[in-house]
């Protein structure tokens, strides 16, 4: 998906990609090789797509530790799996990975772009639920038992 819309949107754009090992087999030296890699590149805006707050926290940190993060001129975006990376977290302030979270920022996916009939009408028919008799039905929906708070602003 981003390579496609890279080759449309910006045809010039040089992608790269640097693996980590998956989370069963990831070891701090497998980070850190990664890491150099991806120093290597010499690119300053770099796009992660990990799973797991140890493995943004291990990565981040390394990068902090190399050089490419937290110094104000690589930039950190991350997928949607990043959400709740850094929700009701205490990261000690001026710490390296406090220094490397800062400025990171989110992409996230989606289903198409406006003006896409698919898409708008959709779009619009989601719309369509935003009205109390909806929102009551799909509050019912969830589980008593569940944490997750509706939000009327989806």
């Amino acid at each position: 998906g981003l390579r496609l819309a890279a080759k449309e949107h910006a045809p010039d754009m040089i992608i790269q990609t640097v693996d980590i090992p998956p989370p069963q087999d990831i070891t701090e030296s497998g980070i850190r090789d990664a890491i150099f890699l991806l120093r290597e590149t010499g690119f300053n805006y770099i796009f992660g797509i990990m799973f797991g707050n140890d493995i943004f926290d291990a990565v981040m940190e390394e990068a902090y530790d190399q050089g490419i993060a937290g110094d104000g001129i690589h930039n950190w975006f991350f997928s949607d799996s990043f959400n709740s990376a850094l929700i009701n977290r205490q990261i000690e302030r001026n710490s390296p990975l406090h220094l490397a979270y800062r400025g990171v920022g989110l992409l996230e996916a989606s289903g198409g772009k406006a003006g896409e009939p698919l898409f708008d009408n959709f779009q619009d028919t989601l719309q369509e639920l935003k009205n109390p008799d909806s929102l009551e039905y799909l509050s019912s929906k969830i589980p008593t038992n569940s944490s997750l708070i509706f939000d009327e602003m989806f």
